[in-house]
């Protein structure tokens, strides 16, 4: 008599939250759609950054000079630990590189703000809202695109594909730090890497992507381009051609979200929402007996 094969909790769960997601995501576009018009609110919308061209590009080059001399800096104080790794991207030095992306582009935000208030010391917010008032608007607008982005990712990895098959490019690979959360290791700093990526990434990404580059070009550009050319440079900062059309879409939604809240909470919140239901995705992958592995 053939022993009875206990169900994979892991994917019970996976298959509950996802359909779930699909399920709130239904409901709340019928209620957004069937919503009278004299009961809609404009979005309270975000002011443009009017800088200038110069001033702009300062801002890009201070970026790239504070991430580059930070990642150098990194690798010749930390040299011993990444040459013990031997080429093997570890928790720790997943957190490493995290940080060493993360921090320079916040310093630099800060400095240019406290050293040249005149061009960047613009406010982020037109509207003051609590936490709560923005993850009110967040979470819906998270539930509502989270199946757009799953369905803009399908053509995208068919097209992947097409492309690897005729010899134009390699098998694209998962983002490192993706692949590294969801094989495990050591602990406490998988702890501190979730901590980046749900606290950490979304303050200092939508202040930099949303907070300064998506207002620069609302000043140089209609509503719509600006959001486009900023989630295409947000994406372009991953540097993984997999995640590279979804993360356009994120981006694009980050910036929905920004508006619709008139305040950096919302989008901060919004990617806070993001990258934990990824998180959570490839948790309940990593101990799955039955859900194909990274």
């Amino acid at each position: 008599m053939e022993a009875t094969q206990m169900p994979d909790l892991p994917l019970i769960l996976a298959t509950v939250l996802i359909l779930a997601t699909l399920g709130g995501s239904a409901v709340l576009w019928m209620m957004r759609i069937m919503k009278p018009k004299h009961q809609i609110i404009p979005d309270p919308g975000i002011h443009a950054w009017s800088i200038g061209w110069v001033n702009f590009l300062i801002f890009i080059c201070a970026l790239i000079f504070g991430i580059t001399f930070t990642q150098v800096a990194g690798s010749i104080v930390f040299r011993e630990q990444i040459k013990a790794a031997d080429g093997e991207l570890t928790p720790w030095l997943g957190v490493l590189a995290v940080l060493l992306l993360q921090a320079p582009m916040f310093a630099v935000y800060i400095l240019l703000r406290r050293f040249a208030p005149g061009q960047f010391a613009d406010r982020l917010n037109k509207n003051e809202i609590s936490l709560w008032q923005a993850a009110c608007i967040a979470v819906p607008a998270f539930i509502r695109g989270l199946p757009i982005i799953w369905l803009c990712s399908m053509p995208w990895s068919y097209l992947l594909e097409i492309f690897q098959q005729a010899g134009w490019i390699k098998e694209p690979e998962p983002q490192a730090l993706v692949t590294l959360l969801a094989s495990g290791g050591n602990p406490f700093a998988i702890l501190l890497l979730v901590f980046c990526a749900v606290i950490v990434a979304p303050v200092v990404e939508e202040t930099v992507f949303r907070g300064c580059i998506y207002r620069f070009f609302k000043s140089q550009t209609t509503l719509i381009p600006a959001q486009v050319i900023s989630a295409v440079i947000f994406s372009c900062l991953h540097l993984n051609l997999l995640s590279f059309f979804p993360l356009v879409i994120v981006g694009f939604l980050l910036s929905r979200a920004y508006e619709a809240g008139g305040n950096l909470k919302t989008s901060i919140i919004f990617h806070a929402c993001f990258n934990s239901f990824t998180l959570v995705i490839l948790y309940l992958t990593s101990i799955s007996e039955v859900i194909p592995k990274l």
